[in-house]
């Protein structure tokens, strides 16, 4: 976290381990997201997940609003359209037979 960093929320979400249907993937991955390979699209549903629930003002939102910067990182960044403000960050640790993410939503110059 930078110095005009201010944490405004955080999210998390963990899931059990089970397939998405690649008729799903326009649920919550943008267009360009959807050329992620079939074994990280669960990993990414609970960055999608974990990044809403950290948005502070999200009632009118879609998980495909949260755009990742790289579909394979376990670890790294997202942005949300047309805000330049907010920045969010995301991990995904692989637990047993379930993917935990946790996402941090900073506020730059607050």
């Amino acid at each position: 976290m930078g110095a005009d960093m201010t944490v405004v929320g955080v999210g998390i979400d963990i899931e059990g381990e089970r397939d998405i249907r690649g008729d799903m993937l326009r649920f919550f991955l943008s267009p360009s997201e959807q050329s992620a390979p079939p074994s990280e699209w669960l990993r990414l549903w609970t960055v999608k997940e974990s990044l809403y629930k950290a948005c502070p003002d999200n009632a009118r939102l879609l998980l495909t609003d949260f755009e990742v910067d790289d579909t394979r990182a376990g670890e790294g960044t997202a942005r949300l359209a047309g805000n330049d403000r907010l920045v969010f960050r995301y991990t995904s640790r692989k637990m047993d037979n379930s993917i935990l993410t946790f996402a941090l939503c900073e506020e730059v110059g607050k």
